[in-house]
């Protein structure tokens, strides 16, 4: 029989301690319906975080606002949201977000949509809009005016979330709003209304990305590079499985899978891992559409602090495939 003394026990003990409270937490990921971001769940569902030992937390929420209110009350490592919200959270936040991946641009899916008797951007003068505060949509409406020589003191904005935008148009409580899907086409499906202005209209402006704390991307970084390996083996997988894939991405949702698809392959431009080195790095064309949004931002009073600028992109690109 072995004996261990009692010394040597309590130094067993503080061992297995010590192994166990160096057990990571999972890393928790923010995201809102949007078909950009479902590739997070479609990897889960896929089990591509799992073979790669990942522990990932899904945290599924109502819209980009809420996203970015997770993130800066320290809810969510990682967050799906765009540039805006990417520079709204940097200036409201503990931890500076840094953008870890670009999954896609906006290319037609952002939309303003009128009621039925507003068929321009010029009619909306004097119109009460559906906006989310603090969002893209401020953005994006923002960009809508400015391309008619118009302004936000112009129109009348109503503060509504996604998920009550097609109520409030029903309810005529607006004349229009700023959406998105599915919510835009539940909208355009269901009621009487024109699109008015959408993100295709401004290539490149209405970016998403995938975004983590600072603190995260110094200690954790192999982790990230897992989880992005993941997410672009999701991506491929759906453009290799369209069917498929679309099936399982709208079980959840009230989008169609055709819908799904349409959207996807067209009012997206999907980037995939090796499209990311374009937007990295000194030469990459990410820092100068940040510090244009923030610029935007910044005029029409969206901003109560300076933005951060040169902190909000991970300093050292990943390198996948080795």
């Amino acid at each position: 029989m072995i004996r261990f003394s009692r010394f040597t026990l309590i130094g067993i003990l503080l061992i297995f301690v010590g192994c166990q409270s160096e057990k990571k937490p999972p890393l928790r990921v923010g995201f809102n319906p949007w078909p950009g971001y479902e590739f997070i769940y479609l990897a889960d569902q896929l089990g591509y975080f799992k073979k790669r030992g990942l522990d990932i937390k899904l945290v599924e929420l109502s819209s980009l606002g809420d996203v970015r209110r997770a993130y800066e009350r320290g809810q969510i490592d990682i967050m799906g949201a765009t540039l805006i919200e990417l520079i709204q959270a940097s200036t409201q936040s503990k931890e500076i977000p840094q953008v870890i991946y670009v999954p896609d641009y906006s290319n037609g899916a952002d939309v303003v949509i009128g009621n039925g008797s507003i068929v321009s951007i010029e009619q909306l003068k004097g119109k009460r809009i559906g906006v989310e505060y603090q969002s893209l949509n401020i953005f994006l409406l923002v960009q809508a005016l400015k391309s008619k020589g118009m302004n936000l003191e112009d129109v009348i904005l109503v503060s509504a979330v996604q998920a009550s935008m097609e109520q409030e148009f029903r309810e005529q409580r607006v004349d229009a709003v700023v959406s998105y899907p599915p919510v835009s086409l539940a909208i355009l499906e269901n009621i009487e209304s024109h699109v008015l202005f959408n993100s295709s209209e401004i290539p490149g402006q209405v970016v998403d990305i995938l975004a983590a704390s600072s603190s995260t991307v110094k200690h954790r970084r192999h982790e990230l590079k897992k989880f992005l390996e993941a997410f672009g083996e999701a991506q491929q997988y759906f453009l290799d499985n369209k069917d498929v894939a679309a099936e399982i991405l709208t079980e959840r949702s009230n989008i169609s899978v055709n819908e799904f698809k349409e959207i996807a392959l067209s009012e997206l431009k999907m980037n995939l891992i090796s499209d990311q080195s374009s937007y990295f790095g000194q030469d990459g064309s990410l820092n100068d559409t940040i510090a244009y949004v923030a610029g935007v931002l910044e005029s029409t009073g969206q901003l109560g602090k300076k933005v951060p600028l040169g902190k909000l992109l991970i300093d050292q690109p990943f390198s996948f495939g080795q």
